[in-house]
């Protein structure tokens, strides 16, 4: 038969051990912390729109009955032609599928898109 270890043998995580002994208190703190995180949330100022700029343009074109070979030939290399010849531009990608096609240009920071 084995003996049980006393509980001063055992080892104690005194910040557990403190929650256990007082869980009233800690229930209160926890509820308290809810409530007052709820209430800062509410009065944080917010805009319903903010000015966020982002400086890219999306040129989609559809142009239907064709294969994405052409698509590319016909109307994604003369648009990124076209575009690249902006001078703030930082990148053009586009993508070509068929019946389809999108640029994407990327333009410096300091450019404003209107």
């Amino acid at each position: 038969m084995t003996d049980k270890p006393n509980k001063s043998e055992l080892r104690q995580f005194s910040l557990s051990s403190f929650a256990v002994d007082n869980a009233t208190s800690v229930f209160l703190i926890a509820i308290m912390i809810l409530l007052f995180g709820i209430q800062s949330y509410d009065k944080m100022p917010k805009e319903q729109y903010p000015d966020a700029s982002l400086p890219t343009i999306y040129v989609n074109t559809p142009y239907f009955g064709n294969s994405a070979e052409e698509i590319e030939n016909l109307i994604s290399k003369p648009i990124e032609k076209e575009i690249e010849a902006i001078s703030e531009l930082k990148t053009v990608s586009s993508n070509s599928v068929q019946d389809f096609s999108v640029i994407i240009a990327e333009f410096t920071n300091d450019i404003e898109i209107t």
